[in-house]
């Protein structure tokens, strides 16, 4: 193997003119370093407000729209994604010379690409070799045998468009920045002998603890050409040692081309398979050995086998459970593929930290690295054809789908954590026909991986008629739960679930983009991008926030917002655990995505770092192989009324919990209420088990409290599991006693929703509780919401678009409220559909009491309540509707916080 990294030669060609103009037979005068792309080395077009991209999900005029003027005064940011140095779509053309001094006659040479886009061309000296064309595998090209002397490599690669794929595929979108031209992972000359191992392919018996490789053999001479292929080292084979048994070494009659040979080798019974919990892999030597000498190839591999059988994924017969993540092809620091080992364990690792043992990867196909990481750690994955189209009956993509996934197997079908395979995200088109017919051909090509028709949309027919897939993948089933059989969002929050709109479906399940809930950027983001990415929208987001006068807030907002995200994340993952027929899903995201408008929506930000306001062990408490589950219909109780949930767990560890204790307990504080053992069992592995049910009577006190409800498993070898939720209870101050006692807390607060008229009660000097209506208020006064931005407002743009609310727990206001300085489930009703009070309209500096997070790309200062001296009077300003009006609207939530004003005021 001789490795190619290093200064190359190279011409680029906007013009297209190469190819015509035979540059192959030229000399280039620029410089290139190989692995890298011609963007980072500053060729290409400037980034302008003209420019081109490639994707459909942003606005093309963006920079007309007032939240976007807020550009870096050096170059043009762009607010929707975070911008390449420089943009190129079309041909470039690399060159090297390649010295050869120790060659070994009758040695076949090969070039290796390991990562390139899209259509690759090469000649050897001027000999045309032929082109290539994949997004998901390597670009290989044969050089045959070879001189001892010096030989110019010309290479032009193609990154336009080649085919009608959607835009927002990650194989080609500019919004994770996919559109570069160049080389990236190990770009080599690698060498063979003339009869050669071309391909090995491994299918495991878990059962016999069997392995049968079927190994392709390449021929690259005009003879037949007698060769022995074996299995193990030689010493090995002689020995048959009683640990396992091999057949002895074949006799092989290789005719010109390829030649397929199997070979079979028996394990130990006791030998270990490969899953989440243990990622056992194997290695294999097998050596080929002819007149031209010997050759051998090691193969790393796992026992593994997956299937889908009476509605649940098995993996090693074992009931399993992905809970995953996506990812689509986003390298910040080197705008390309990275193919190092060290970064993607780091993901992978961080996967298993953060409880989840999946990774889907959307329209996309990572390098081998991904792949022999997950090995390691024990993740399993869903790998996709480069692509999100449009299939039609008879049209030309399908082939192009069967072409990848055929390379897909072919390349990195050996890998034990490759468990997965989808064609496309969301298809368009009449695409059932098509892409089941995609299956049929994956499965008759490689038996070992479960295929999946499609990622993402519910299928034309009902879910329980659909057949010729392993499992469904989407997040609406099309039937059932609004809006379109949903089965995320919170149609199954608060103790339910969605199983509605998975009515006799035999299929395993899983939801494609679970979440999608954003958090507040921290602007000290910027600062991680050391590399190829510039931070242009977390710029234009900056700036903005500057120029609203909340930039120095965005570390807080970032940190409340987040546990407002945290807690939509743990209600979705509960609901999809408690629900039937769902057997996984994949976060979208658990990770920050940084394209399609800017998604902040993980836990952890571009770089897979933490944020700050939630722990992995926070986390885990719902997000892991073993969850107590609780149905709580609701999260608001009056004093002394009973909580009744009833207890469940979702269990998916490596095996039963034999004779494991459930317990619970109530505690205010620190303080215990009440405990007890619901039961004490032997644990199955599978999910709504059931354990029992929890009544308990909160206390009659007459205050406001907040208790936590703990559900605990605890095993004989001392493992606990647990999970909890906060409760909240009012006293109903709707009796008799209680309205006169308020009435004489009220008495010197003057109320009123008419401006007019609080202006003259505050030049009396009176303590004014001003109320508007939402109809009195300026269109700059926007509507809020409890639940936060979901994926991002600029793909979604709303009126409503608030990301929680940051207070003071401390301040008095609150003191027959309790609160955190986030907002939790008593606020919902508090927040949903009233009016935030745009604090611009003051001038100024005013500090609120409760301060409402606004979206990122419009960064009001917008509040909820506020005090202020006016003249000699006090004025109390807020917009919580407390439904005076009608006695029958009147609520728990609303009059405790009313009554909590007037006894500050």
């Amino acid at each position: 193997m001789i490795a190619l990294d290093g200064l190359w030669k190279f011409r680029i060609d906007p013009q297209n003119e190469g190819i015509t103009n035979h540059w192959e037979r030229e000399k280039f005068q620029d410089c290139i370093r190989i692995p890298g792309v011609l963007q980072e080395h500053g060729f290409g077009e400037e980034v302008s407000r003209q420019t081109e991209w490639v994707e459909g999900l942003s606005d093309p005029l963006w920079y007309l729209r007032e939240e976007y003027q807020y550009e870096n005064e050096d170059k043009v940011s762009i607010p929707f994604l975070s911008q390449p140095p420089k943009i190129y779509r079309g041909k470039a053309w690399y060159q090297t010379t390649i010295k050869l001094e120790d060659i070994i006659e009758g040695k076949w040479y090969s070039l290796y690409i390991e990562n390139t886009r899209w259509r690759s061309h090469v000649w050897c000296d001027d000999t045309y070799l032929g082109d290539d064309f994949s997004l998901c595998t390597p670009h290989e090209f044969s050089l045959g045998f070879l001189e001892k002397k010096e030989y110019k490599l010309t290479i032009c690669l193609d990154n336009s468009m080649q085919l009608p794929y959607r835009p927002d595929g990650h194989g080609v979108s500019d919004a994770l920045s996919a559109g570069w031209n160049g080389m990236a992972g190990r770009v080599e000359l690698q060498s063979h002998l003339a009869v050669a191992i071309k391909e090995v392919r491994v299918f495991t018996d878990i059962d016999r603890k069997r392995a049968t490789f079927e190994v392709t053999i390449q021929n690259h001479t005009k003879e037949t050409e007698k060769a022995s292929i074996a299995i193990g080292s030689e010493n090995e084979r002689n020995l048959q040692t009683s640990s396992h048994s091999m057949e002895p070494g074949l006799t092989v009659m290789c005719q010109e081309g390829v030649t397929l040979v199997t070979l079979t080798k028996n394990y130990n019974q006791d030998t270990k398979l490969w899953d989440e919990f243990c990622a056992n892999l194997l290695k294999e030597t097998i050596s080929l050995t002819s007149v031209y000498g010997t050759e051998t190839i090691e193969v790393t591999f796992g026992f593994i086998q997956a299937n889908s059988e009476n509605g649940l994924f098995l993996v090693n017969h074992r009931p399993t459970y992905f809970r995953g993540t996506h990812f689509g092809g986003d390298y910040p620091l080197t705008g390309y593929p990275n193919c190092s080992l060290k970064f993607w364990q780091k993901i992978m690792k961080v996967l298993k930290e953060w409880g989840l043992n999946f990774m889907r990867f959307h329209s996309y196909c990572p390098p081998e690295a991904a792949f022999v990481a997950a090995d390691r750690e024990g993740i399993y994955l869903q790998v996709e054809c480069g692509m999100w189209n449009s299939f039609e009956p008879g049209d030309s993509m399908l082939e192009v789908a069967k072409m990848e996934a055929d390379r897909i197997l072919c390349a990195f079908g050996y890998h034990p954590s490759f468990v997965m395979l989808s064609p496309t995200n969301e298809p368009k088109g009449e695409w059932l026909g098509p892409l089941t017919e995609f299956v049929e051909y994956c499965k008759t090509i490689d038996s070992r991986k479960l295929y999946t028709i499609q990622s993402g949309w519910p299928y034309p027919i009902e879910p329980d008629q659909v057949k010729g897939t392993d499992y469904l993948y989407f997040h609406r089933s099309g039937f059932g739960l609004e809006p379109g059989g949903t089965i995320r969002n919170s149609a199954g929050w608060k103790g339910s679930d969605y199983r509605e709109s998975l009515k006799n479906v035999t299929l395993p399940v899983i939801c494609h983009e679970l979440g999608q809930w954003c958090s507040y950027p921290d602007f000290s983001i910027i600062d991680k991008f050391t590399g190829y990415l510039s931070p242009s929208n977390f710029e234009v987001f900056r700036g903005s926030a500057k120029a609203h006068g909340v930039e120095q807030y965005s570390k807080e907002f970032q940190y409340h917002s987040g546990k407002l995200q945290s807690l939509m994340y743990k209600e979705e993952i509960e609901a999809n655990l408690r629900t039937p027929h769902l057997y996984g899903f994949e976060l979208l995201d658990l990770h920050d995505y940084l394209g399609q408008g800017t998604a902040l929506v993980g836990v952890l930000d571009a770089f897979w770092g933490e944020k700050g306001y939630i722990s992995t062990k926070e986390w885990k408490r719902f997000c892991s192989k073993t969850v107590p589950l609780a149905r709580i219909p609701k999260y608001v109780y009056e004093v002394g009324e009973t909580v009744t949930a009833s207890v469940e767990i979702s269990h998916f560890g490596e095996a039963e919990l034999n004779q494991a204790m459930v317990s619970y307990e109530l505690r205010e504080g620190t303080t215990l209420i009440e405990k007890g053992i619901l039961k004490r069992f032997d644990i199955p592995i599978g999910k709504n088990i059931e354990v029992g049910t929890i009544k308990v009577t909160l206390p009659s006190n007459q205050k406001s409290s907040v208790y936590e409800l703990c559900v605990c498993i605890e095993t004989q070898e001392g493992e606990h599991f647990v999970n909890s939720w906060r409760l909240w209870s009012y006293q109903n101050i709707y009796n008799e006693s209680n309205e006169s006692k308020d009435s004489k807390e009220s008495c010197n607060v003057f109320y009123t929703k008419d401006w007019e008229v609080a202006k003259g009660a505050l030049e009396e000097g009176k303590k004014v509780l001003f109320n508007p209506s939402a109809d009195s208020l300026s269109y700059d006064c926007p509507k809020l919401q409890f639940k936060p931005v979901f994926w991002n407002a600029q793909m979604g743009p709303t009126w409503a678009r608030g990301l929680g609310i940051m207070c003071d727990p401390a301040h008095p206001v609150f003191r027959q409220f309790p609160t955190e300085s986030y907002a939790e489930w008593q606020w919902e009703e508090i927040l949903d559909g009233v009016r935030g009070i745009n604090l611009s309209c003051f001038g100024g500096e005013l500090t609120p009491i409760i301060r409402v997070i606004d979206d990122w790309n419009r960064n009001y200062p917008l509040a909820l309540m506020l005090e202020a001296k006016v003249g000699n009077g006090s004025l109390f300003m807020t917009t919580v509707d407390f439904k005076l009006e009608v006695e029958e609207r009147r609520s728990l939530v609303t009059s405790t916080l009313l009554r909590s004003i007037l006894h500050y005021m």
